[in-house]
């Protein structure tokens, strides 16, 4: 009788060390569990302020080289300090990268719409663009549709109210200028993939913002007459040298141009919109900011928005060469 008591005794006390090696696992990973979900936010909003941090580098930079010229009429150029390629900086656990982007060296959207009105040489300008990426549906008009403030349809291939209530689910024309160069995905017929091949190549800024010519590509400059290539259009590039454009006179008097009738209207050799994408990385997480930045005429840069749906890096896709 005794030795089973103490067979019972003993398995009773092998029970509740078991119970509690169980309990002590569990506790120990819920506590991991914990510690691992309060220190993800922290990495990120760690990683958050570090990415404000490569915001205002961007920011001083572009100041410094307003501030180093004339700031209401700025020369920028591909050769600059802000334009070429950041070192990584070093930070505990990680590092920070910053890319800057002129993005008057893209095509403006919104400048389809002068004044209230359908600006006719932005939309062949747009027109052309659409050709040299192969793209074949008639966006250019539309996009006129879409931003002037009338119901008129543009030509037989515009679209306006009448023909967006028809789609599922039905909604109308914006009937004003495009907050984000995205907003192109409404358009009628606009494919996936016609705007991953425009997407890299435009931009939503006020509508008198001109394209700059000292960074634009040799596509952009190539949508400015019926006759120019890409690869034609190389050579403008080249003519901008170290230092890039003066004026765009010495541009248009570029013998590439002769003959061509290229209007300086929509065109400048500065810019006062750029996109700032600054990637952190900490240990295994890492974060993307994109902002826009807007420099005025004292040469003080603003932030107008931040994006955090961006990857890094954004490579624009090759451009089929026109038959």
């Amino acid at each position: 009788m005794k030795r089973a008591q103490q067979g019972v005794a003993l398995i009773t006390v092998l029970l509740i060390v078991a119970l509690v090696t169980v309990v002590s696992a569990a506790m120990i990973s819920r506590q991991q569990l914990t510690i691992r979900a309060v220190g993800v936010p922290i990495t990120q909003r760690q990683a958050l302020h570090y990415a404000l941090g490569g915001e205002r580098l961007a920011q001083a930079l572009l100041q410094r080289d307003a501030l180093a010229g004339n700031p209401a009429q700025p020369l920028d150029h591909l050769q600059e300090a802000w334009a070429k390629p950041l070192p990584a900086y070093p930070v505990d656990g990680g590092e920070i990268q910053v890319r800057i982007e002129d993005v008057s060296g893209r095509f403006n959207l919104n400048s389809l719409l002068r004044d209230k009105q359908v600006d006719q040489n932005a939309v062949q300008r747009l027109q052309r663009l659409l050709l040299r990426l192969d793209i074949r549906a008639p966006y250019a008009q539309r996009l006129a549709d879409w931003l002037d403030a009338d119901q008129e349809v543009s030509g037989e291939q515009g679209a306006e109210d009448g023909a967006y209530l028809l789609q599922q689910p039905p909604y109308r024309a914006g009937n004003r200028l495009l907050a984000d160069a995205s907003e192109m995905r409404l358009l009628l017929g606009m494919s996936d993939e016609d705007w991953r091949k425009l997407a890299p190549w435009v931009s939503a800024l006020p509508a008198q913002a001109p394209l700059n010519i000292n960074t634009a590509s040799a596509l952009l400059l190539s949508t400015l007459a019926d006759p120019l290539t890409p690869d034609s259009a190389k050579v403008l590039v080249a003519a901008r040298g170290a230092q890039g454009y003066p004026d765009v006179a010495g541009f248009l008097s570029q013998s590439a141009l002769a003959g061509m009738g290229v209007a300086a209207q929509g065109l400048s050799v500065g810019s006062h919109f750029f996109t700032v994408t600054t990637l952190v990385r900490l240990g295994d997480a890492q974060r993307v900011v994109q902002s826009t930045l807007q420099r005025d005429a004292q040469g003080k840069v603003h932030v107008l928005g931040r994006d955090f749906s961006q990857r890094w890096p954004q490579v624009s896709k090759p451009v089929k060469k026109e038959q």
